[in-house]
């Protein structure tokens, strides 16, 4: 599935007014749509993943796009052109357009937890990859309270086209780890959570910059679409355990 994550700073800090206006225009063109499934995520008052010491700037609104298999992002060009156009975003707000794979299915959950991360200068994309793909998922079969799992993979150049196409920024990322989670208050207090934290953050030391990358949280306030239907062609994969 072709994926679009929308990482939105309102200009001016009403973010309100932003998430009003998005909400209105996604409803508008998106309700009925039967080729991709929209959800709109907020940043919650309290962020416990989120360094405010990052290089990188928090996002206010997160929104997703995914289309059915099959179907290619530009298929829903102009719709992303109506819904964004004229808003007032800040410089920093970015688009990325990714390959989303399914680790761990499950059904929507309101809280996603994204991990924006480079890899380490002296690998390659394929050799980040590979280890990220077979060996770091691990990790997210052995934390508690996870709803579902993905890896999504950067298709930087993809990215840059649909950012220039829209009027947003877009910055380097090798890949995102998400996590849908159905309570974060009992995720982040979960004393199993510290016997995978440490190992976790050695393991990223193995391939990811870890001072380049960054974390948080969005709450969903909006979801458009049928999100059984466009998880239909996801085929059943195995892991040893």
């Amino acid at each position: 599935m072709a994926k679009a994550l929308f990482f939105l700073i309102a200009e001016g800090g009403d973010v309100d007014a932003l998430q009003a206006t998005l909400i209105a225009r996604l409803e508008a063109q998106f309700a009925g749509q039967p080729h991709a499934t929209v959800q709109l995520m907020r940043q919650p008052e309290t962020d416990f993943f989120y360094n405010p010491e990052s290089p990188h700037p928090c996002p206010n609104l997160v929104l997703e796009v995914i289309t059915s298999p099959g179907k290619p992002m530009g298929t829903l060009q102009d719709m992303l052109q109506q819904v964004l156009d004229g808003v007032s975003l800040d410089p920093a707000s970015m688009v990325l357009l990714m390959q989303a794979r399914t680790y761990i299915p499950g059904p929507p959950q309101p809280f996603y937890y994204y991990y924006l991360m480079n890899k380490r200068a002296d690998f390659t994309t394929a050799d980040y990859n590979d280890y990220y793909s077979k060996y770091h998922c691990r990790m997210a079969f052995n934390t508690p309270g996870v709803g579902a799992y993905w890896q999504n993979y950067i298709d930087q150049a993809g990215s840059e086209a649909l950012a220039l196409s829209l009027g947003l920024g877009c910055r380097e990322v090798t890949s995102i780890s998400e996590l849908a989670l159905p309570d974060v208050m009992k995720f982040v207090s979960a004393p199993e959570l510290m016997d995978i934290a440490d190992p976790a953050a050695a393991d990223e030391e193995r391939f990811v910059d870890r001072a380049d990358s960054v974390a948080f949280t969005s709450e969903v306030v909006l979801r458009i679409g049928d999100f059984e239907q466009i998880d239909e062609a996801i085929f059943e994969q195995h892991f040893p355990g």
